[in-house]
């Protein structure tokens, strides 16, 4: 049936993490910096993604 095979391609969606970018600008070594407000900014997105029950994976972060 289409409803049901529209409900699994929606759960599939689910299943696979929205990638962000890593938007930390590089700096000597392995220092970042943030440019203002973006590591607050890169919070709230998440959050809001989370809350959205969507997983998130963001690029250049291991947690």
């Amino acid at each position: 049936e289409a409803k049901d095979k529209r409900i699994a391609e929606l759960e599939a969606k689910l299943a696979t993490p929205v990638r962000l970018p890593d938007i930390r600008q590089s700096s000597s070594g392995d220092r970042y910096q943030w440019s203002d407000g973006a590591h607050n900014y890169r919070l709230d997105v998440i959050s809001m993604l989370l809350g959205a029950g969507l997983t998130v994976a963001v690029d250049g972060d291991d947690a």
